[in-house]
């Protein structure tokens, strides 16, 4: 674990060499989006458990990689701005270091801020994961040529282990000299951000931007992992309880659909957006539900605008980017393969 959390931060220096371009915080002269994502975590034991004020009189692996080796400019921003320490909270009050998920999505997310030119882009990623169908989507959508780069996820190649090490999972996208960027969402909105002028995926008004952030991350974090178990476990009560929950979420979805499309035909309106990517992404494997296990996800009874939803994806220009069935067969194969021998298959799809 120790090793785990040098890792990480010896990235959190390298992105702050980066960001900071020689001064002392993230965001320069003065604290930023970074600093404050970061600089939140500084009050007693964050970062993986690492108190900044103690590190001078630790030995442990982990002080010793601070101290002599990979974050002594880390260390300055972390001491240059009385108002973070002041704001943090004791070490009682929450107890929850920053998740590496958290610190790298943020890490590569922040190149959203950063207009650049239209240069040479790869997609390195897997026909069957719906995360790298949202990717392709957008690409489309905003008529951005690529290379596109298979991974075999069942043999992990070196470019994607030294692009994404934390989590070694696809999609990976490669801008010009941009750093790796990683996690769907944020490419998503980096390409928004890059090409906004051809078809934005978000709304223009502030507060539903954040619910449709609110609504994508909640269907990645619950549904998701519903929606890859009830494929995966072998239990048959426990694919009955997966059922029903997935009920539940569909029908959020419905009431969460009604609202966003104003009585049109996607959650965009008239035409797709940010949330019909996020939850068109998984079309293929809701066809694939009925087919391999005769169960239908979406019901004209509980899901009468969805279906109608469906329908009007499935006409779409960006259906052609779905990943046919024998494709999801192939991957469904690919994961009840990896299971048994890792009962972990997060870092899979």
């Amino acid at each position: 674990m120790k090793r785990t959390i040098v890792e990480g931060i010896g990235m959190l220096e390298m992105a702050f060499t980066k960001m900071s371009k020689g001064k002392t915080f993230f965001g320069g002269e003065d604290i930023g989006y970074l600093d404050i994502v970061v600089g939140c975590y500084l009050g007693s034991s964050y970062l993986g458990g690492l108190d900044l004020s103690k590190l001078e009189v630790q030995d442990d692996l982990s002080a010793l990689f601070w101290r002599d080796l990979a974050a002594p400019i880390f260390i300055i921003f972390a001491s240059s701005h009385g108002c973070i320490y002041e704001s943090a909270p004791s070490q009682g009050s929450n107890g929850h270091p920053s998740s590496s998920y958290d610190t790298s999505l943020c890490l590569f997310k922040v190149s959203i801020f950063s207009m650049t030119k239209m240069c040479e882009m790869k997609l390195l990623g897997n026909a069957g994961s719906v995360f790298v169908t949202r990717v392709k989507f957008v690409l489309k959508l905003k008529s951005i040529d690529y290379e596109y780069i298979e991974e075999d996820l069942s043999n992990k190649s070196d470019l994607l282990r030294t692009s994404n090490p934390v989590f070694q999972r696809v999609p990976v996208l490669f801008h010009g000299n941009e750093p790796p960027m990683i996690e769907s969402l944020a490419i998503m909105e980096y390409l928004d951000e890059i090409k906004p002028d051809v078809h934005p995926l978000l709304p223009s008004n502030p507060s539903d931007r954040v619910q449709y952030r609110i609504l994508a991350y909640t269907f990645d974090n619950l549904c998701y992992p519903w929606i890859k178990e009830f494929m995966t476990t072998r239990n048959d009560k426990r694919k009955e309880e997966l059922k029903m929950l997935l009920i539940e979420a569909t029908m959020m979805l419905e009431e969460a659909f009604v609202k966003f499309s104003k009585g049109k035909g996607f959650f965009g309106g008239d035409d797709i957006d940010y949330l019909d990517i996020v939850v068109g992404s998984f079309l293929g494997w809701i066809k694939f539900y009925e087919i391999a296990f005769g169960y239908k996800l979406l019901d004209e009874v509980r899901n009468p605008r969805l279906i109608e939803w469906e329908k009007n994806m499935w006409s779409h220009e960006v259906a052609s980017i779905i990943p046919s069935h024998e494709t999801h067969i192939k991957f469904h194969k690919m994961l009840m393969d990896t299971l048994p021998c890792t009962m972990n298959v997060s870092s899979i799809a």
